[in-house]
């Protein structure tokens, strides 16, 4: 599961990953994913484990709320920090991902993306 800004973090995975069909969004956790929506089956992925990478430090307290909400267990696994850009003046800070292992999904009773 990829959560982070709009969609951007789980369409990243699902294509450097090259398994767009095994990376869901952020609508596994009752939240808008887009087209992500229409991908996921969530009963058939009920009671599933999952990678979850949560993009920015910003969403990390909302993220593991909702990862609480929606797993029956929550470990966290991990942090990564990637550079962004090779601007000498004023460079951006670098992207900060975080990453936890959820066991049990539950999916929600019904998201925003499938009423």
């Amino acid at each position: 599961i990829g959560y982070g800004r709009k969609y951007t973090c789980a369409s990243q995975l699902a294509f450097h990953l090259r398994r767009p069909y095994d990376v869901h969004g952020q609508n596994l956790l009752g939240l808008s994913g887009l087209q992500y929506g229409y991908w996921a089956d969530l009963p058939r992925l009920a009671g599933k484990d999952a990678v979850v990478v949560v993009e920015g430090s910003a969403h990390l307290g909302a993220a593991e709320a909702l990862l609480k909400r929606h797993f029956q267990a929550v470990e966290p696994a991990g942090t990564l920090e990637v550079p962004v850009g090779r601007r000498p003046l004023h460079p951006e800070p670098p992207l900060r991902f975080a990453f936890f292992r959820g066991r049990g999904y539950r999916p929600p009773a019904a998201g925003p993306d499938k009423p």
